[in-house]
């Protein structure tokens, strides 16, 4: 197996169906991404993106990689985002994550071997 390329990628569908790749901020690149949901985070009626991820039981010899506390990307509309500062964002997430689930104005999150952790949305 060969691997092309190695960091987080979006891609968005044009109006003819092709895919273009956009660029996300460097700080999606600081830990892996299992998982990542789009929701309009800060109402003001443009898609933001919420990626949370990690992995705590990597192989040795890469150690761990557990920098995303819960990194939040605020959308332009126009397919472009820009990473929201962690103190700005408020997420607090420890561990791997491995699933969002929004609800209503909370967001319920599935940490491995953690019990499930929420945040409500103001």
């Amino acid at each position: 197996m060969i691997a092309n390329q190695l960091k987080t990628s979006l891609f968005l569908s044009t109006s003819t169906g092709k895919l273009i790749e956009k660029p996300l901020p460097l700080a999606v690149q600081e830990a892996p991404v299992f998982t990542l949901t789009a929701l309009d985070y800060d109402k003001d009626g443009r898609k933001d993106l919420l990626l949370c991820g990690n992995t705590a039981q990597a192989r040795l010899r890469f150690g761990r990689s557990d920098a995303n506390y819960g990194l939040l990307l605020r959308g332009d509309g126009k397919g472009s985002f820009s990473a929201i500062p962690q103190q700005q964002a408020g997420f607090q997430l420890t561990g791997d994550v491995r699933s969002v689930l929004p609800i209503g104005n909370s967001l319920l999150f599935g940490i491995n071997q953690q019990p499930l952790r929420a945040y409500k949305r103001d």
